[in-house]
């Protein structure tokens, strides 16, 4: 169950912006805040009246909250390095599924070598800005999306010349 909390940060007290409103999960951690208390309750009202089913983003940022925990020192480095090692993983499991590359698809295939890519990205963006919502990555990536899309529709109306060689 959901519930609306006061937002007490602990950026700047004097010249705080940040939302004075959040709506906390079972565990006390952080799913949204927000600017006006009613449009809280009413988002908790909503959440807590059907079954919420965890989003990746979601499940990315509490299972890395819940990493640093263990003060495993996990650097912006690290992540960066390990995330590179999985993108490889997954060029080369494309690579078999393609044909390029000899021999049987690994375990986790292009799916699962896919998603430990976007774990350990979607680590990343955690250990850049802790307190960002999963709200702000989907918003982030809407933006993104919509201009990816923009591009693809402009490329498919003026595909440019033909180079037939």
């Amino acid at each position: 169950m959901y519930k609306v909390e006061r937002n007490r940060c602990d950026c700047h007290p004097e010249t705080c912006g940040c939302n004075p409103w959040k709506i906390v999960d079972e565990n006390g951690e952080r799913h949204s805040t927000h600017m006006d208390k009613s449009v809280a309750d009413s988002t908790v009202a909503i959440m807590n009246s059907r079954e919420v089913k965890p989003s990746l983003v979601g499940t990315v940022l509490a299972l890395s909250r819940e990493a640093d925990k263990y003060h495993n020192h996990r650097t912006i480095d690290d992540i960066l390095a390990h995330g590179v090692g999985e993108m490889r993983e997954t060029m080369d499991e494309v690579d078999i599924v393609m044909g390029r590359a000899p021999g049987p698809a690994g375990v986790d295939g292009v799916v699962g070598e896919s998603i430990d890519t976007i774990l350990c990205m979607l680590d990343l963006i955690y250990k850049t800005d802790p307190s960002i919502t999963e709200e702000e990555i989907v918003a982030i990536a809407e933006m993104k999306g919509a201009k990816w899309i923009r591009q693809i529709k402009a490329k498919a109306e003026d595909p440019g010349p033909p180079w037939d060689v």
